[in-house]
């Protein structure tokens, strides 16, 4: 299973999509036909939104891959708290083995699922969220209708939904990867794209995402031009701080300054997570890269812990969501080092203030 992804993510992030894969080729346009009638009988009402009986907020983006949404949906919980909001989040759970319709992942007061039966993500949200209830299912309205009535929250944040248009939101919040904003062009399976580059048209505020400014503030510049009247930030991801899986002590990020470091990850975009290794002036000594969403075993660890030996890796780095997949592993988990990150917001009052008005026009409703 793992080789067929890994072969898959190999194709839809090509710069151009292979002529000898005709067959996909078809496919990638079904897709889009299929996804863009869709799309139409959403925006002429034949196919009808179901509202949820709080405000809704929902953050996701327009391709396959990493774009940083769970940093954004912890950035976003955060503000919103700040702003007198009780916020829950409501995710699909991807990956997760639980068969239930609804999961309650945290209540709020404490986490009750492991990431194997939750999704890395939601535990990693509930996680770095103590206080925020959060929820998964496949049917996301009765997802958010369960919190309604189960929690005292006034406000739902909807975690990688910017497709999922069964549930009406009040704020739609687009991330877009600042190197490859719309992948290849091509739809999957050719392509990274989960919908027509046009459907950004929906978004009532998109945000650039990416570790380098300088890369990041020009792109939002593009996409302005093409989305006039679009409201476009950059957000960017840094280091946060270093926890020691053996102590839980935490440690600046400037702690791998000057060190050795074997650094591993299953995640979309491993080469994020190595760039910033490198800015922090760690001194790569070797990496291993799995799946995205890769379910480690005890197999995968021994080689971890050989790989790094014998290239003299002083510690041993992932990141916060691969360590999500390691709670079982107690003994591997403490003898190494965890990479937290986080995102800020361009103008973060301007940001506040346009989620804010958007939230207003509900409440006056």
């Amino acid at each position: 299973m793992e080789t067929i992804r890994t072969t898959l993510s190999g194709i839809i992030h090509r710069d151009r999509p292979s002529p000898w894969l005709i067959p996909l080729h078809v496919l990638s346009l079904c897709y889009a036909g299929i996804i863009s009638i869709r799309n139409i009988l959403y925006d002429c009402g034949l196919l009808t939104q179901k509202r949820a009986k709080t405000s809704v907020i929902s953050i996701g983006n327009i391709t396959v891959g990493g774009t940083g949404k769970t940093p954004a949906v912890i950035t976003l919980a955060g503000l919103l708290q700040h702003e007198g909001y009780r916020p829950a989040v409501v995710s699909r759970g991807y990956g997760g083995k639980s068969s239930n319709a609804i999961n309650v992942v945290a209540d709020g007061d404490k986490i009750l699922m492991k990431p194997d039966a939750a999704g890395d993500e939601p535990v990693l949200i509930a996680k770095s969220l103590p206080t925020m209830p959060v929820i998964t299912g496949k049917d996301r309205y009765a997802a958010a209708a369960y919190a309604c009535r189960n929690f005292d929250i006034d406000i739902i944040i909807l975690d990688d939904a910017f497709q999922h248009r069964a549930l009406s939101r009040d704020v739609d919040i687009l991330l877009l990867d600042a190197q490859r904003p719309f992948g290849n062009g091509w739809l999957i399976p050719c392509g990274a794209l989960r919908e027509p580059s046009g459907s950004v048209i929906r978004a009532d505020i998109i945000v650039m995402t990416g570790n380098e400014v300088k890369n990041v503030s020009s792109l939002a510049d593009m996409i302005e031009k093409r989305f006039p009247g679009k409201p476009v930030f950059s957000g960017y991801r840094r280091a946060r701080d270093i926890v020691a899986g053996r102590s839980g002590e935490i440690l600046p990020s400037s702690f791998v300054a000057g060190k050795k470091v074997f650094a591993f990850s299953g995640i979309a975009r491993p080469d994020s997570f190595l760039a910033t290794i490198t800015s922090l002036g760690g001194i790569m000594a070797g990496t291993l890269i799995f799946p995205d969403h890769h379910a480690y075993e005890r197999d995968d660890l021994a080689r971890i812990a050989g790989d790094a030996a014998a290239k003299g890796a002083e510690i041993i780095l992932t990141t916060e969501k691969d360590s999500m997949k390691l709670f079982d592993f107690a003994d591997f988990l403490r003898d190494i080092f965890v990479l937290r990150i986080t995102m800020d917001v361009t103008q973060p009052g301007r940001f506040r203030e346009l989620i804010l008005a958007k939230l207003g026009k509900r409440a006056g409703m």
